[in-house]
C-alpha cells in the first residue's frame, strides 16, 4: 500500500473529490482524519474506511473550530504527512460582484480562503517539525482560468489558494 502509516487530513471530506480523496487514502494504507459539516455523512465515509478515517464535525468558517481539530490531533500525539485542502463553498456570492451581499463575500472569504489558510499554516508548524509533509490544495480550475463572468467572487477565492500555495512551495520547497 502506497500510504501505509501516512497521516492524511482531508477537509470538506464528506462529500464529491474529498470524499473519494478520503476513501482513496483509505484503501491505500493511510490514517485519515477528515472534517466536514454532516455527521451522517461523516460516519457513512468513517464505515466505508473500516476504522481507517476519523470524523470531526468542522464549520470552516470558524477559525476557532480549524484551531480545536489541529489541538485534538496535537493533544492524541497525531502527525501530519499530507494535507488535502479541498474545503470550499460556491452557493454563496454567485452573480457579478455589483449583486454580491457583502455577509456572501464574507463567508466566501471565510470557507475558500481563511480555512484554506489555516489548515496550511496548522500543518506547516508540524510538517516543520518533522521536516517533511505534502500540501495539495484543490483550487479549482477557476483559480487559473476565469471562464466564467458570472463568478467572479469566486473565480477570486480559487487564484488566491494558487497564488498562496505557490508562494508557500517557493518557501518550503528547500
Amino acid at each position: 500500500m502506497m500510504f501505509e502509516n501516512k497521516v492524511v487530513i482531508v477537509n470538506g471530506g464528506t462529500d464529491g473529490i474529498g470524499k473519494e480523496v478520503a476513501r482513496f487514502f483509505c484503501k491505500e494504507g493511510a490514517t485519515v482524519h477528515f472534517t466536514g459539516r454532516d455527521r451522517n455523512k461523516g460516519s457513512q465515509v468513517e464505515s466505508e474506511c473500516n476504522g481507517k478515517a476519523h470524523f470531526y464535525q468542522v464549520y470552516n468558517e470558524n477559525a476557532e473550530e480549524i484551531e480545536s481539530f489541529f489541538k485534538a490531533l496535537e493533544n492524541d500525539g497525531h502527525t501530519v504527512d499530507i494535507l488535502f485542502n479541498n474545503a470550499g463553498i460556491l452557493s454563496t456570492g454567485m452573480g457579478p460582484l455589483s449583486r454580491v451581499k457583502l455577509d456572501d463575500w464574507n463567508q466566501l472569504i471565510a470557507v475558500n480562503q481563511t480555512a484554506i489558510f489555516l489548515y496550511m499554516k496548522y500543518s506547516l508548524a508540524v510538517m516543520n517539525k518533522q521536516k517533511k509533509g505534502v500540501i495539495i490544495n484543490n483550487a479549482a480550475i477557476l483559480g487559473n482560468h476565469k471562464v466564467n463572468s458570472m463568478l467572479p467572487a469566486y473565480s477570486g477565492t480559487k487564484a488566491a489558494i494558487v497564488a498562496m500555495t505557490q508562494s508557500t512551495a517557493l518557501r518550503f520547497a528547500n
